[in-house]
């Protein structure tokens, strides 16, 4: 096989409907939404062709556990990270119980924002010219979840607007939050001493999209 990274795929398949595409009413067309995972090279570990009008993370686990299983007992550090609709607490309790280490994005909500309000008002003085960023870390525990995990939050004021821009993160690292957040944010990439004894995770989706018959396979985004 061939040991090219692909990290992004772009082609095009003639033809017409096929069966297992599904209209998706955010692109307007009928289309498939395929869920890729990666290593931290880049290189595909697996994927599967969805409908297009499932939820994000539909059959993560055929995508997920087998990849889990190969690695089982190989490699003595292990890494997960993905966007938000990967926060679950079943994938959280599957990766802590294989011993992997995840900064997987969380949806923000109200409790979420006020545990940082102290970093959503402007900075005092004059608007800077390079963007602001900071980063806080608490414990919390949603309604679904089993127990309480470590939160890291991301604000960042960029010059020229208004409001901050927020992210957060649920993990199980000990890291500083700087380094969480620069986790969530990038593929891994890891030194290559340590290659042979660590593995990082990146999960992903995309759309081929299905207008007039054409099939464009485009990447949309990396979590």
């Amino acid at each position: 096989p061939s040991k090219q990274r692909t990290r992004r795929l772009s082609g095009y398949i003639q033809g017409g409907t096929s069966e297992d595409s599904a209209y998706n009413g955010h692109f307007g067309c009928t289309c498939y939404h395929p869920l890729f995972l990666f290593n931290q090279f880049g290189d595909l570990e697996r994927c599967a062709l969805r409908p297009g009008n499932v939820h994000s993370a539909a059959d993560w686990r055929n995508v997920l556990e087998p990849v889990i299983a190969r690695y089982r007992g190989r490699m003595k550090r292990r890494y997960f990270r993905a966007d938000a609709a990967f926060a679950s607490p079943e994938i959280y309790e599957l990766l802590e119980g294989e011993g992997y280490k995840y900064a997987i994005r969380l949806p923000a909500n109200a409790v979420l924002q006020q545990r940082i309000g102290w970093l959503l008002k402007r900075p005092v003085g004059r608007p800077a010219h390079e963007v602001r960023r900071y980063h806080a870390s608490f414990s919390y525990r949603a309604g679904s979840w089993s127990k309480a995990r470590r939160v890291v939050a991301k604000v960042e004021w960029h010059p020229g607007e208004l409001y901050p821009r927020v992210g957060f993160m649920v993990t199980n690292m000990t890291r500083p939050a700087e380094r969480v957040a620069a986790l969530s944010c990038m593929i891994v990439t890891i030194p290559g001493c340590a290659r042979r004894c660590c593995v990082a995770l990146s999960v992903s989706e995309e759309w081929i999209v299905q207008p007039s018959g054409v099939c464009r396979l485009g990447y949309v985004g990396s979590v």
